[in-house]
């Protein structure tokens, strides 16, 4: 039986949780290897092949760049927070 893609019990979706999980995957690889973190969300975004998320990650690099820092403006996107991570 398929999991309903609505949210239950508070639990985000599998698909999502795989989508955030390789972001930072991915984000981590590069950090680690010397890829500033700007050039990073420019390279996670466009080998994510997803609209959704990559418009977020658009949303958290042009508030990078105005000087806003990267924890917040990644919170603040919903489709970029992992599983149990509160809204700020």
């Amino acid at each position: 039986m398929r999991e309903s893609p609505v949210r239950q019990s508070g639990r985000a979706r599998p698909g999502r949780q795989a989508k955030v999980a390789r972001f930072s995957r991915t984000l981590a690889t590069l950090l680690g290897n010397g890829v500033t973190l700007l050039a990073g969300l420019s390279i996670v975004k466009e080998t994510m092949g997803n609209a959704v998320l990559g418009a977020s990650l658009e949303g958290v690099t042009a508030r990078l760049r105005e000087g806003k820092g990267f924890g917040r403006p990644l919170a603040d996107q919903d489709h970029l927070r992992g599983r149990g991570s509160p809204r700020r």
